[in-house]
């Protein structure tokens, strides 16, 4: 536990260098997801601005009020699922020019440019996509892993009236499933540190190094990444009573909580950071010295986006 308040320390002298950076990434997290939020709130307004319960269906899930909103064509919910769809590949599609700029903040120890930035994020991005895609399958197979044990639980509980126990059961494979995918995250995140750090081919292969790295060092990984999770978890609660005390059915709330949100999304991407940056710390103290005097990774050259393409490596 000792390397992760070194990890700690590294984290937070990254989000110190880059939070202009991290602000411009918040901003575009928000511009993505605008154009679906926009669609919900113009529908949402015109359906139940002008009701006398406004203020009480702007504070809460309404199923009537639903009911209602969406109607009984489902063109109104259609149309919604093309916008979120197209919401998450773009957010997918983009994210690993981010998650690359972040590593690339990581492994320097001066403040970077945009153009630095984005010249990271596009040296890396082909193979942190494929990371992405590793990921988002890993996700899938958990999911399905899980949903037959879930449905079990449930039908034994609706047969025999017995829902305190099977409701424990329930909670105790979510959080089993949960943790899963916390422990494979943080294998994700270290191999984009591995890819940044090392430059060596193949994604896959990566994986297992990480993994390995991670079952290695347990306590550090592991440890700094409960304490990444706990720090967002922490932000996240603390806005959502913020979220419950501002919002309302009026113009001025309604820009309020949209300000907030913007502050939490900026927040979170601080702890995405905080985490691929202690992330680096760990692994470069422990295989540093494959590395020249600068930092960086001997023999490693620097490959633009477009000449870095996905089968050459």
């Amino acid at each position: 536990m000792i390397g992760s308040f070194g990890a700690v320390r590294a984290g937070w002298r990254s989000i110190r260098r880059a939070k202009r950076l991290v602000a411009l990434v918040a901003l575009v997290d928000m511009l993505t997801c605008l154009p679906a939020a926009l669609f919900v709130g113009v529908a949402v307004h015109t359906s139940g601005a002008h009701r006398v319960d406004a203020t009480e269906l702007a504070r809460g899930l309404d199923p009537d009020f639903q009911h209602d909103l969406f109607g009984t064509d489902g063109g109104l919910h259609d149309l919604l699922s093309v916008l979120v769809i197209a919401t998450l590949v773009l957010f997918f599609v983009v994210r690993p020019l981010f998650m690359g700029g972040y590593v690339g903040i990581a492994s320097r120890k001066e403040r970077i440019r945009f153009d630095d930035f984005v010249q990271e994020g596009g040296a890396v991005y082909w193979k942190f996509l494929r990371v992405s895609l590793f990921g988002l399958l890993a996700a899938y197979l958990l999911s399905l892993s899980a949903a037959p044990l879930l449905e079990y639980i449930d039908d034994q509980a609706a047969e025999f009236a017995v829902e305190g126990p099977a409701l424990r059961y329930r909670l105790i494979t979510e959080g089993v499933v949960f943790a899963a995918f916390w422990v494979f995250g943080t294998v994700l995140d270290y191999a984009r540190v591995g890819i940044r750090m090392h430059r060596r081919p193949g994604v896959l292969a990566e994986l297992v190094r990480s993994f390995v790295f991670v079952l290695q060092h347990p306590f550090d990984t592991l440890g700094f990444s409960l304490i990444s999770f706990l720090l967002e978890v922490g932000v996240i609660a603390a806005f959502v009573w913020l979220l419950a005390a501002a919002d309302g059915a009026y113009v001025v709330t309604s820009v309020i909580v949209l300000l907030l949100i913007q502050v939490l999304i900026g927040l979170r991407e601080a702890a995405r950071l905080f985490h691929i940056a202690g992330a680096w710390h760990l692994r470069f103290r422990e295989e540093g010295d494959e590395f020249g005097p600068d930092g960086e990774a001997l023999g490693a050259p620097e490959d633009p986006l477009l000449s870095n393409l996905p089968w050459h490596g």
